[in-house]
């Protein structure tokens, strides 16, 4: 993808906050695309080993995301934020296969996330352009988790990423996901079976996006 194109998307997006209300974060979003470096870590897990996921608070099974699902996971909540929303809408829209969703045991859904299999790759580049590395034949990617606020207080994303990891793609061996440093410590998601083993840097200067993967030594990952 163009710069010149993801700029075009990016003041879609921007507009789109704006139009929830969410001047603060449109705000914030330019700035970032004028002149700003995030870092992600990127976690890998080994789908092959067998693996007791931490427990919800509620009872949880998964299935495909279905469209009866989205008004209930996307319109706007106390305690969901318009960037979250407007993110998992772009995923959304992109047509990006498959979303799957955590479900109570009213068949509400309460989480979601994207299950990426090497055959959307394209799709992806085209979408993301180099935020994600091209996802190989044993690998999925996931992406786009979200919880909405009303039952953040659950714990339910570490049994939910684990039912669909291990139940979404089964002849996968690597599931990947990417995390901003700044939302959560390795330590963390190695509790639910992902080490870290890369550090994705991408950088804004005008408009101009790149992205650049540094692995992540075994050795410096156990600090971390």
């Amino acid at each position: 993808m163009s710069w010149a194109k993801r700029g075009v998307g990016k003041a879609r997006r921007l507009w789109s906050l704006a139009r929830k209300g969410d001047t603060r974060a449109a705000l914030k979003s330019a700035r970032k695309s004028l002149w700003s470096t995030e870092e992600a870590y990127g976690f890998r897990r080994d789908l092959s080993k067998p693996f007791n996921p931490p427990q919800a608070s509620i009872e949880l099974r998964i299935r495909p995301l279905e469209p009866r699902d989205l008004p209930y996971l996307l319109s706007p909540a106390a305690g969901d934020k318009a960037v979250q929303l407007v993110r998992q809408q772009r995923l959304v829209d992109a047509r990006i296969p498959t979303c799957w969703v955590a479900v109570d045991d009213d068949d509400l859904p309460c989480y979601m996330q994207w299950v990426i299999g090497p055959e959307s790759n394209d799709l992806m580049r085209r979408t993301f352009g180099t935020e994600f590395p091209p996802v190989a034949h044993d690998e999925i990617l996931l992406e786009g988790a979200f919880t909405p606020a009303r039952y953040r207080s659950q714990r339910i994303g570490g049994e939910a990423v684990t039912l669909i990891a291990n139940t979404a793609h089964p002849t996968a061996r690597w599931a990947l996901t990417f995390i901003s440093t700044r939302s959560i410590a390795p330590s963390k998601m190695a509790g639910i079976g992902f080490d870290v083993v890369t550090l994705r840097r991408s950088k804004w200067r005008l408009l101009r996006h790149t992205t650049t993967f540094e692995p992540v030594p075994v050795t410096e990952s156990s600090r971390l």
